[in-house]
């Protein structure tokens, strides 16, 4: 960690910092000098990124809200084409495979039952996967001999993961119900 740490002080001077860029404090100017370098050094910041990949970036950051928890790739296709002005099904899955890189979605190509699904809004799939860690509660006698297989044998019964998610997240069924 300490091999990352700059052995440099900036002061900066706060009469100067704000005034146009000829006239910037030597101190502001010296360190983002350092910063530009340190980013430039940084493997993730070399990938080159088209610009029109921008609004869906945006739309996956600010307004999950307004997205379902699970799209298929062909929707994303449709809708990068319609957003984003991309032509071709190869590139929509380029910049699906870019955003789940960093975190922004989760597409799984190696699995064939989800490669057709993409996860759009990340903090609902924790949610809705907690919801199996600490379920409701085991007191609804229709599922207490499968809440006792769960946390016994760790054998999880759809009917049982149904009932949780139902229970907790309104929009799981979409997941569960969409094609398998």
């Amino acid at each position: 960690y300490y091999h990352l740490l700059e052995k440099y002080v900036y002061f900066v001077d706060n009469l100067r910092s704000g005034s146009s860029w000829w006239d910037r404090d030597t101190s502001v100017v010296d360190l983002l000098g350092k910063v530009m370098e340190r980013v430039n050094k940084d493997p993730t910041m070399q990938v080159q990124v088209p610009l029109k990949w921008l609004p869906f970036t945006n739309l996956l950051q600010q307004h999950t809200e307004q997205l379902p928890p699970v799209m298929k790739l062909n929707e994303i296709t449709k809708n990068a084409g319609r957003l984003c002005g991309i032509q071709s099904d190869e590139e929509a899955h380029r910049m699906v495979e870019f955003h789940h890189s960093l975190g922004l979605l989760l597409h799984f190509t190696s699995t064939p039952a989800l490669c057709n699904n993409v996860v759009v809004d990340v903090e609902w799939l924790l949610t809705v996967t907690s919801a199996l860690l600490h379920p409701l509660s085991t007191e609804d006698p229709q599922f207490s001999k499968h809440f006792c297989l769960l946390h016994t044998h760790g054998i999880l019964l759809e009917s049982l993961a149904m009932h949780i998610w139902s229970t907790r997240c309104s929009q799981s069924s979409k997941l569960m119900t969409d094609e398998r």
